[in-house]
């Protein structure tokens, strides 16, 4: 996998920032100075040689952190309740 193939992905989104607004829709915290940080991360890192694979536990449970922190509109790694990654 190779990290840059990410970058025109997110090129394709900085039209769609307006400040901090995203696609009309989204307030972000720090807008498009954040994409701009990944894309060129993404662009500095080698290609990953090994092949991933997709962990469909890992799977639910960012489907099940995504779904308890919308609805307290958190972000990060604990959770509402104090769960912690760590």
């Amino acid at each position: 996998m190779n990290p840059s193939s990410f970058v025109a992905k997110l090129e394709a989104m900085l039209p769609k920032f307006n400040g901090k607004l995203y696609d009309g829709k989204l307030t972000t915290n720090e807008g498009a100075a954040a994409v701009n940080e990944a894309i060129t991360f993404l662009k500095a890192q080698a290609a990953i040689s090994e092949a991933m694979t997709w962990d469909q536990y890992l799977g639910f449970a960012a489907k099940d952190h995504t779904v308890a922190q919308g609805k307290t509109e958190e972000t990060g790694h604990d959770s509402p309740d104090g769960t912690t990654m760590s």
